[in-house]
């Protein structure tokens, strides 16, 4: 039923009538300030349903209602209410009983604060009707915890006693009976003790083949002729490798020093060899000679021109005396001319002067003349006497010129011997054959440093070669075929751990070798397997312990034989069981008659929860899983008969205390809403929340506001909230539009009632809820990151996968659930498809399609967890009780240095190579690893590479392949992604 409309004429704590006009159906607040009216509101409309079970007396109230049947008008009046439909007076409407009506008042307060003790309690009170049925029996019934109950006492005591006396006495006849086989017992616990030392010895034996065993596979792990190696190949390597190097840069230097070599000898240009001195002395001797020639002949032509000068002189002397011959002449006729003038101023007479003149010339003429010739003959003979010097002269350059004719022609021929040019004078040949000599000489000297260059050579490349042998053969001994120096690297650092498993290994077989010495009189021991030997040797120890124990036992059995033929302990404990069975008798009358009403009682109770309560159960477990999104479904242990959520994502169970309280809230409200909703028959009825959530933390508002919302969306259902703050109503709007639901109705009790808006909403609490964005033209990696979808964790259960994962290839379905059933995770989907929440919004193939692949991704994860345990921390050793504090601190940071792997913690402390691993005992180690089995820390399967995991997933999905839902090609491509998205490579789109 839906309230349309309401006025109400007369009620206590209203002073003046009011009516509400046209209340729509889903979500109505009515707010305004403390004392408009809204709680008397709220009980108008209680009592109107349920006028006897919520009395008003003296108020008068008119409501107009649609029901299933058409509309209603209802009438309060002195207590009763009259109920008409079109005009005309009707009939009641079918309502639940009146004690039920709390059931549409919720108390929001009793949600949120209900204590953990109660929340089962309550759970379970309000799916049987809201009756506390043990309250119920305690007061009809009361329990008394005494009655008859010492009477029992005694008689159970008394009887026991009897009991024990006969069972006894029969012990002592079958242990009589079993005597002798005891006895043979005795002597074969005997020979097991005998045997437990050679059992310790097979055990031991057992174990060290065992050992021999695990080591001779880890060797096997190793490269092949690790035995080869002895530890400093590095070394030689790097000495062989610089040798090899420096023998390189000499061949390089002598290499250089022979082509120098060649080239002098190719510069010398002595094809025969170098020049002997003896082929080169008779030429240097002629050179000696016509040197001395020259030097004559330069003498000889020195004097010929001193000669030639000479005679040049005396001609020339000899042209001059007569030209001085008549320059004396005129000289002295001058003079006597002079003379004769002075003569003649001296002396009168003319001819005096003359003869005086004349006599002057004549003497002088004379004079010269005697002087000419004395002159002249001197210049013939110094003319004779160069031109005989001249005539030597030139005899000696003849002869000399002819000579060194000779000697030069001797010495041009022995020059050409040697491939010498043309020469000119000795100066030249002097200097070609110092040039011989020396090239010579340098022939001789490069011929010497090729010699020495080539023997150098010839003696690196030659060391070089043996290097080079050298360094083959050290990877040759190192076990490798070629020269790879990483490998070589490789095997050299793993040569110490070889070295050490070799040594154990022979450690190992020299202790085999002695233990099987040991056991040479128990040669079936020595084949025992470890298994064999020690359920061998628990048997021997088991039965061996019994060896003192059956001895004391014997002597006990004798000795209880023979004191029981003398006991009357049984004659004594009858007689006190009778006394006690007559004690109890007398109250058997009060407990039969309460037994009665119990029996009735439970009649009553089982009836109900047969009829009832699965139905209530079924509903409050799919409301709880609508509320909450399929995150959570509420389940029931048959075994405990207790209640619990079953958290979809962690794919866990939580005790209900364990909830958030917005969570249990939400359980609470789905118990209530459950049985309100099955007690309903025709009618769904309206329900009125009278308390304010101003103080109420967000989570518990969320969840508790989108509850009703989606309750009233989806069940047709009028929900009333009475609020006195703005803040309220728009919290109440941002959560409506947050989680997609329609706006609720608000209706202004003051505003109504004339007195002026009186709520205002904060604008800051109005904000629009960010929106989901739409996949449009985005790929499935844009989309995923606009999303922000996380990685699937492989260490997490399935159900915590993000449902793109599944829906990556078809991101509008995908869209489409997000943002209309406001589930994101597999987990929640696996709960709404449970309860049937989807089969509204999807279509039934596509509900198909979501289930193959949510398989395809629990198949995944499940072959992709074989060998890799759960992550270790903390808290796991601190469960496994075999880590103590003095290791825990260590331990603990060694375990987040290895990955949190546990397979890699036991492998160190079997090691023992970390310091953080010493001293850790081995019972301990043992108790360690037994208990990471035992929890899923440790998995000793082969982890599946991703063909191995991809079969895997195939085969868990044959028959979505066979239905055509899935492909092999998709399958294979999905699983590609998701192994690539579960390594941290990132996964790019395919195909």
């Amino acid at each position: 039923m839906r309230l349309g409309r309401i006025r109400i004429d007369r009620l206590s704590g209203i002073s003046e009538p009011f009516e509400i006009l046209e209340i729509p159906a889903g979500a109505v607040l009515i707010v305004g300030p403390n004392g408009i009216g809204k709680t008397s509101l709220c009980r108008a409309m209680r009592a109107t349903l349920w006028p006897r079970g919520e009395p008003l007396p003296g108020a008068e109230v008119h409501s107009w209602w649609h029901s299933a049947d058409g509309p209603r008008y209802a009438l309060l009046l002195a207590g009763e209410t009259i109920w008409q439909q079109d005009g005309a007076p009707g009939e009641s409407p079918s309502l639940p009983a009146a004690h039920l009506r709390s059931y549409y008042t919720l108390g929001l307060a009793a949600l949120f604060d209900t204590s953990d003790e109660t929340i089962t309690h309550e759970i379970r009170r309000q799916m049987s009707g809201g009756f506390d049925v043990a309250s119920v029996r305690e007061s009809l019934f009361p329990a008394r915890a005494q009655r008859g109950r010492s009477e029992a006492r005694k008689l159970e005591q008394a009887r026991r006693q009897r009991s024990s006396i006969e069972t006894e006495l029969r012990r002592l006849a079958d242990e009589e009976k079993r005597l002798p086989g005891t006895r043979h017992e005795l002597e074969t616990a005997k020979r097991a003790r005998a045997s437990v030392e050679p059992l310790h010895l097979a055990l031991e034996l057992a174990r060290k083949r065992d050992d021999l065993r695990r080591l001779e596979a880890e060797l096997a792990q190793f490269p092949a002729n690790m035995e080869r190696l002895r530890g400093d190949e590095l070394e030689r390597l790097a000495d062989l490798q610089r040798e090899v190097a420096e023998l390189e840069a000499e061949i390089e230097i002598f290499e250089a020093r022979q082509a120098e070599a060649t080239e002098t000898i190719a510069r010398a240009d002595l094809p025969d060899g170098p020049v002997a001195e003896s082929s080169v002395l008779g030429t240097d001797k002629r050179v000696r000679q016509l040197e001395l020639v020259q030097s004559t002949l330069v003498a000889a032509r020195q004097r010929a021109a001193v000669a030639r000068h000479k005679v040049a002189q005396c001609e020339d002397a000899l042209a001059g005396a007569a030209v001085a011959l008549r320059r004396w002449v005129a000289i002295v006729a001058c003079t006597a001319l002079l003379a004769g003038a002075a003569l003649s101023w001296w002396v009168d007479r003319l001819w005096v002067a003359l003869v005086a003149a004349a006599a002057v010339l004549l003497w002088a003429t004379l004079f010269d003349l005697w002087g000419a010739r004395r002159w002249r003959a001197n210049a013939w003979d110094r003319l004779r006497e160069a031109r005989g010097e001249l005539a030597d002269a030139l005899a000696g350059i003849e002869d000399g010129e002819r000579n060194a004719a000779q000697l030069l022609a001797q010495i041009q021929r022995d020059l050409r011997v040697h491939g010498l040019e043309q020469i000119e004078d000795a100066a030249a040949a002097s200097e070609q054959i110092s040039q011989l000599r020396k090239r010579s000489a340098a022939l001789t000297q490069s011929q010497k440093d090729l010699a020495r260059a080539q023997k150098d050579l010839r003696r690196a490349r030659d060391q070089l070669e043996k290097k080079r042998a050298n360094l083959e053969q050290l990877f040759v001994n190192g076990g490798l075929e070629s020269a790879d120096t990483l490998a070589l690297e490789r095997r050299v650092r793993l040569q110490p751990e070889w070295e050490e498993l070799d040594r154990e290994r022979r450690d190992l077989e020299r202790e085999i070798a002695g233990l099987e010495a040991r056991l040479d009189e128990y040669p079936d021991y020595r084949s025992l397997e470890r298994s064999q030997a020690e359920a061998r040797l628990e048997d021997a120890r088991r039965t061996a312990e019994r060896t003192e124990t059956l001895v004391v036992e014997i002597t006990a059995i004798e000795t209880r034989l023979r004191e029981a033929a003398k006991s009357s302990d049984l004659e004594q404990a009858l007689e006190m069981e009778d006394a006690a069975r007559q004690a109890l008798a007398s109250c058997r009358e009060d407990a039969l008659r309460a037994e009665a009403g119990n029996l009735l009682l439970d009649a009553v109770i089982e009836e109900h929860e047969r009829d009832t309560a699965p139905a209530v159960l079924r509903r409050a477990m799919e409301m709880f899983a609508h509320f909450t999104r399929g995150c959570y479904e509420l389940r029931f242990d048959a075994k405990r008969d207790a209640l619990f959520a079953f958290d979809n994502e962690t794919e866990t169970g939580k005790a209900l205390t364990e909830l958030s309280d917005g969570t249990r809230a939400q359980l609470l409200l789905a118990a209530r809403l459950a049985f309100a909703c099955h007690v309903e028959k025709d009618e769904r009825l309206p329900l009125v929340l009278d308390e304010a959530l101003a103080t109420s933390d967000p989570e518990r508002f969320e969840a508790i506001a989108d509850s009703l919302l989606l309750m009233a969306r989806q069940q047709g259902r009028q929900l009333f909230y009475l609020g006195a703050r703005g803040d309220e109503l728009a919290r109440w709007r941002a959560a409506s539009r947050r989680h997609g639901h329609p706006e609720p109705f608000v209706i202004d009790l003051a505003e109504i009632r004339g007195r002026g808006r009186a709520v205002t909403e904060p604008s800051e609490l109005m904000a629009e809820p960010q929106r989901l964005p739409a996949p449009g033209n985005r790929s499935a990696e844009q989309y995923g990151l606009a999303l922000s979808v996380p990685r699937p964790d492989p260490s997490a259960p399935s159900g915590a996968v993000h449902l793109f994962h599944a829906l990556r290839h078809d991101l509008g379905l995908l869209y489409r659930l997000i943002d209309e059933l406001r589930v994101d995770s597999l987990g929640g989907w696996r709960g709404l498809a449970r309860h049937g929440l989807v089969g509204s919004r999807l279509a039934s193939d596509e509900i198909e399609q979501i289930q193959a692949w949510d398989d395809v991704i629990r198949a995944f994860l499940d072959a992709y967890r074989i060998g890799r345990g759960r992550p270790l921390d903390r808290e796991a050793l601190a469960q496994s009780g075999a880590v103590s504090a003095r290791f825990i601190d260590g331990l603990t940071a060694l375990a987040d240095d290895l990955g949190a792997d546990a397979r890699q913690l036991v492998r160190a402390l079997e090691e023992r190579e970390d310091a953080r691993t010493k001293k850790f005992r081995e019972d301990k180690l043992e108790k360690l690893v037994d208990f990471f089995e035992q929890r899923g820390y440790l998995d000793r399967r082969e982890i599946l590479d991703e063909a191995e995991l991809l079969a895997r997933v195939l085969v868990s999905v044959k028959g979505h392949l066979a239905a055509g839902r899935l492909t092999h090609g998709a399958v294979a491509d999905r699983v590609a992604c998701l192994w690539r998205l579960v390594g941290r490579d990132g996964c790019e789109p395919r195909g």
